[in-house]
């Protein structure tokens, strides 16, 4: 089983979809120079996370951002294509490897991120492009452990001393402690577990986390439980209800990334009302029974959400955002408490 670093208190994290147009213009947003830096996805037909998936199968197309298309005479899962990171969909990854080399670029890293459509996302598509149900799921199950050695192996090969943080985005799981939610908590653990024991199998003796990235609300249960090491959340006051498996989360050494800079309205340019929330948040769970020392220790900070809602020029301001309250984050770790919260005026 692979090692689950401590990463450092505040550590700002970016998801790897982002509004650039161009591999280089990409790496320059979310990658060069960043103490964790994300390989990028650009938001193109056939660059993007499900043209990195639809890779893995034969009978599926991206014909569309975000729409696939699957010819049911032809389906199937492709195990040696979902083990390569070869085609132009991983154009990012392959100039993100070929740029490692360069001082500049990783002079500041702690680890390195890469991103990939997690296994409920890839079924629930599957599933909705008219898969049958149990084809979708173990589809899914399979071509997400395959992808997820690939991405993992590709980074061990050129690195092989920092940790590498591989995330699942999994915006099909909101909802998903909802009674209407398509699949059942078996079923979601079902999918996430292989992804899970095949990046612990892969890491060995070298430091792996295993990432999950849900942007909204979830059950918290099942997802901490099949066994990852970050948890990527809004910090959603509904969370305060899951305060038990947060703990659970952080006593196994895990980490949280609070969504806490939100791509879904305007953004001021300060980061006080930011961290006030996030505060508030972290005050509520230690009143549920969080410790508050290992909760703040093993907070990171993230976007809600993808950036591919911004424009291009905007990415900057938000990433300077969200830095900026990872300083916050760090300098309440470094006090070793929860911060006292202050009213919003």
């Amino acid at each position: 089983m692979g090692g689950v670093p401590e990463l450092r208190s505040g550590l700002s994290t970016l998801p790897a979809v982002q509004p650039a147009r161009s591999v280089p213009e990409a790496l320059g947003l979310v990658f060069c120079g960043r103490s964790l830096p994300t390989v990028p996805v650009l938001p193109v037909a056939g660059s993007t996370l499900l043209a990195q998936v639809c890779g893995a199968f034969a009978g599926v197309t991206e014909y569309a951002v975000g729409r696939m298309r699957v010819d049911p005479n032809a389906f199937g899962v492709s195990p040696a294509d979902a083990l390569s990171t070869d085609g132009d969909a991983f154009g990012a990854l392959h100039e993100a490897l070929a740029g490692w080399s360069n001082a500049a670029v990783r002079e500041r890293a702690e680890a390195v991120r890469v991103d990939m459509l997690g296994p409920v996302t890839i079924a629930v598509t599957l599933m909705e492009a008219g898969v049958p149900r149990a084809t979708a799921l173990d589809a899914a199950r399979m071509a997400a452990a395959y992808r997820s050695e690939a991405l993992f192996g590709a980074w061990r090969a050129v690195e092989e001393h920092l940790p590498v943080v591989v995330v699942m985005f999994e915006p099909r799981l909101v909802g998903s402690a909802h009674p209407t939610f398509p699949l059942t908590g078996r079923e979601v653990r079902s999918l996430l577990d292989p992804v899970v024991d095949a990046l612990d199998t892969a890491a060995g003796t070298s430091d792996v986390v295993i990432g999950v990235q849900v942007p909204g609300r979830c059950d918290l249960r099942t997802v901490i439980s099949s066994g990852i090491s970050m948890l990527c959340i809004p910090p959603d006051a509904s969370v305060v209800g899951w305060a038990h498996w947060i703990q659970a989360l952080l006593d196994n050494g895990g980490h949280v990334a609070w969504g806490a800079v939100p791509v879904d309205r305007p953004l001021g340019t300060n980061a006080e009302l930011l961290w006030r929330h996030l505060s508030a948040i972290w005050r509520d769970l230690a009143a549920a029974g969080v410790d508050s020392e290992s909760l703040v220790r093993r907070s990171l900070v993230t976007p809600g959400d993808a950036l591919d809602g911004f424009a291009p020029a905007q990415v900057p301001g938000v990433v300077s955002l969200l830095d900026a309250l990872g300083e916050r984050v760090a300098e309440s770790a470094a006090a070793h408490r929860v911060p006292r919260l202050v009213p919003v005026p």
